[in-house]
């Protein structure tokens, strides 16, 4: 399922999300529910599986 598939089926159970969805600044969408006990449950995805690691995080060859 993708974050927005779990979006839907959230809202069809009556779950509202807590935070989200939306894109992080490493490469993910997510989106935070809380369960009926209280619970944060965090979903994630890849946003786009061909970004280098390096390239994600601004590597440009250097050490950190």
């Amino acid at each position: 399922e993708s974050v927005d598939d779990v979006v839907a089926r959230a809202e069809r159970e009556g779950v509202s999300a807590v935070g989200g969805p939306g894109e992080t600044g490493w490469n993910t969408r997510e989106l935070t529910v809380r369960d009926p006990d209280g619970y944060e449950l965090v979903f994630s995805e890849v946003v786009d599986a061909d970004r280098s690691f390096g390239d994600v995080v601004g590597d440009e060859g250097g050490e950190h």
